[in-house]
């Protein structure tokens, strides 16, 4: 089987949060951001070699609008040979849980995770609610909870 060649790719990230880093294979990548039809927009370029595969990962970060308390994300699929293997992970801060997360595994009250072999696009979806059993033990004590 012949292995020459690489893929030359072009990602780009679109939100309306903010970005606080990315990395390739675990080691910091520097990420071009921008805007365009009025979302933030983080691209960066890859070259993989035929046979081989790469890791990436970005953290946004950032207040988003809810619709009836979901959180939705889409992330469309590339053109490629094969499917793309999607892992993603979806954290609210404290004070907020997941109470629902259809087709996605929630870890903990706080995380909703799926992994996939993406070869269409996909949306996840997460209701999130106020987690009252965070308050901290001066609350507790106050409220008798």
């Amino acid at each position: 089987m012949d292995d020459s060649g690489e893929n030359r790719l072009l990602l780009s990230m679109y939100s309306p949060l903010e970005f606080v880093d990315a990395t390739v294979d675990g080691k910091a990548t520097p990420v071009a951001p921008g805007q365009e039809r009025g979302r933030n927009v983080y691209s960066l370029i890859q070259s993989i070699p035929s046979m081989t595969q790469k890791t990436t990962e970005a953290k946004l970060a950032g207040s988003v609008k809810l619709r009836d308390g979901w959180y939705t994300l889409t992330v469309r699929a590339q053109p490629t040979l094969n499917p793309d293997r999607l892992n993603v992970s979806i954290d609210v801060p404290e004070g907020w849980k997941i109470d629902d997360a259809p087709g996605m595994e929630r870890e903990f009250a706080r995380r909703a995770r799926a992994t996939l072999d993406q070869d269409k696009t996909t949306t996840f979806r997460v209701h999130i609610v106020p987690d009252g059993g965070s308050q901290n033990l001066w609350d507790r004590l106050v409220t008798g909870g």
